[in-house]
C-alpha cells in the first residue's frame, strides 16, 4: 500500500484543482468530526474552527483567505492536542464528563 502525504498550500490550491478541492474539504469535515466527538460545539475549540471553515470553497483560492482559515483550523488543532495532554479532565465524549 502506497502512503502519499499532501500538504494544503495556498500555491496548490491557488487554481481550480477539483482532486485537491475535494481532499481539503474532505480534511475539514474530518478536522470538525474529531474536534465534536472529543469537546462540543459549544467549545472554543470548535468555535476557532468554525472561523477557519466558515470561508465558502469558492474563495479558499485567494491567498490571504486560505491562509487565515487554515490558520484557524490548525489552531483549533493545537488547542485540541494542547487539552488533551495538558488538561484531559476538560475532554468530553458526547455529553458525558470524564472525571479522573
Amino acid at each position: 500500500m502506497e502512503v502519499t502525504t499532501v500538504f494544503f498550500t495556498a500555491d496548490n490550491l491557488g487554481a481550480p484543482r477539483p482532486t485537491l478541492n475535494t481532499e481539503y474539504i474532505a480534511w475539514k469535515t474530518k478536522v470538525g468530526s474529531l474536534i465534536v466527538s472529543i469537546f462540543d460545539k459549544d467549545s472554543h475549540i470548535y468555535e476557532k474552527f468554525k472561523r477557519g471553515d466558515s470561508v465558502p470553497a469558492d474563495e479558499i483560492y485567494y491567498t490571504s483567505k486560505f491562509g487565515s482559515a487554515h490558520s484557524q483550523i490548525l489552531g483549533s488543532l493545537k488547542a485540541a492536542l494542547d487539552i488533551s495532554l495538558h488538561e484531559p479532565h476538560k475532554i468530553t465524549i458526547g455529553v458525558t464528563q470524564l472525571e479522573y
